[in-house]
């Protein structure tokens, strides 16, 4: 595994962790589960 690739992983493992801190905090969860919804529907 590269370097860049590494770095690339960990910052966007860092982002998910904060982006969920942050819908926790603002109870965000209703946009996650619409996203989650609209996943869905496209998957099928």
């Amino acid at each position: 595994m590269r370097y860049v690739d590494r770095v690339f992983e960990s910052f966007y493992n860092l982002h998910n962790v904060l982006m969920s801190i942050l819908c926790k905090k603002m109870n965000c969860n209703v946009m996650l589960s619409k996203k989650g919804e609209a996943l869905a529907a496209d998957s099928e």
